[in-house]
């Protein structure tokens, strides 16, 4: 059962991702810029294995640093806001896969970025 859900769910991790990046990128960008979004699949992996988890988990990171874009590291304010796009987008898709061992290893993750 939880498989059937963890596929159909796929759908929704893009929404989710596109949802986070409208948020984040709408100071930044001008009002005819699109929000991108990238389709995570994992139909093929059984996130109750964590190696699965960890493989769904490194997509997500993925599809969110493709769908923000480029970092400006010339001007701190864009990367700034880069960052925080991808923290958003990477969040919300955690949220809506809902899947216990992907949200401890997003949990372990932001909290190793928030010590550093």
């Amino acid at each position: 059962m939880k498989s059937t859900i963890a596929k159909r769910c796929a759908l929704i991790c893009v929404a989710t991702v596109a949802a986070g990046l409208a948020v984040n990128q709408a100071s930044a960008a001008p009002s005819d810029e699109a929000v991108k979004s990238v389709v995570v699949r994992f139909s093929d992996l059984d996130l109750s294995q964590p190696q699965d988890a960890r493989t769904l988990y490194s997509r997500i990171q993925r599809a969110a640093q493709l769908a923000c874009g480029e970092a400006e590291t010339a001007d701190l304010a864009r990367f700034a806001r880069y960052h925080n796009c991808i923290e958003q987008a990477v969040t919300n898709a955690v949220a809506t896969v809902n899947v216990h061992q992907v949200t401890e290893i997003h949990q372990a993750q932001s909290l190793r970025q928030s010590r550093s």
